[in-house]
Formats: structure tokens, sequence, C-alpha cells
């Protein structure tokens, strides 16, 4: 397997999180309209979702992740 550089793992990264939130948006209007669950709830598993997924990915990549820390990791 040919390693990523930065920018191309940055891509797939933001690629993965698009096609996550994508998908969210859609089950948030049912849950929203026909469920009348909180939005403060859906809120939070909007960006819990995206974040296990993207940080699975990266270890999977080998793809330095960090999530709530600064300054960023160099190389």
């Amino acid at each position: 397997m040919i390693p990523m550089t930065i920018t191309q793992a940055t891509i797939l990264m933001a690629l993965l999180s698009a096609l996550a939130r994508a998908g969210l948006n859609v089950i948030d209007r049912h849950q929203i309209g026909i469920n009348n669950i909180s939005i403060r709830t859906i809120n939070f598993w909007n960006n819990v979702i995206p974040g296990i997924i993207l940080t699975a990915a990266s270890q999977e990549t080998g793809v330095k992740v960090a999530v709530f820390m600064w300054p960023p990791l160099s190389d």
C-alpha cells in the first residue's frame, strides 16, 4: 500500500465527514419533525458520531488526529 500524503489524508477525512453529516441531516429531519426529539440531543450525536468515525478511520490509515489538542501535532 502506498502511504498517503497529509493533503490526501485531509481530503479523505473531509470527504468522510461530509458523507457522515449528509446522512445525519436526512435522519435529523425525520427525528425533529416526526419523532419530536430535542434539537440539543440531535446536535450532540451529530458531532459525536462523525468524531468516532474519523478517529477510527485515522487509526486505520495511520494519520495522526488531534481532536482537542493545541498546538497541533507536527510530523
